[in-house]
């Protein structure tokens, strides 16, 4: 069972992708979703060379269930991304402010609880 934390924080930034496409912010859209994909990549159980399974559902298996503090380090995460890009852009630059601005978005999905 996953922690309701984790499924706060997750309900959370799904909420933000759909109010940010709402107000055509694409910004925050994309800021929201790299660490959504993040969060799924960090779910994922690795396949080791398994034999396909026949009918629906077989090849399916159980996602890993990510406790509160792996949520928090896999935005944490994505956070020094974004500062490492900073380092080497014109801080003047529109990427520049676009990089703060997703950075801002990010870490109010990481502070808030």
């Amino acid at each position: 069972m996953q922690d309701t934390r984790v499924t706060h924080v997750i309900t959370k930034i799904k909420a933000g992708i759909v109010r940010a496409k709402k107000d055509r912010n694409g910004v925050a859209v994309a800021a929201l979703q790299a660490v959504l994909a993040r969060i799924s990549n960090a779910e994922a159980v690795k396949s080791h060379g398994q034999a396909a399974g026949i009918g629906v559902g077989s090849t399916e298996v159980q996602r890993r269930q990510l406790s509160y503090t792996d949520v928090l380090s896999l935005i944490q995460a994505e956070l020094r991304e974004i500062a490492d890009a900073l380092l080497v852009v014109d801080p003047n630059s529109q990427y520049a402010t676009e990089l703060r601005y997703k950075a801002a978005v990010l870490a109010r999905i990481g502070r808030n609880k």
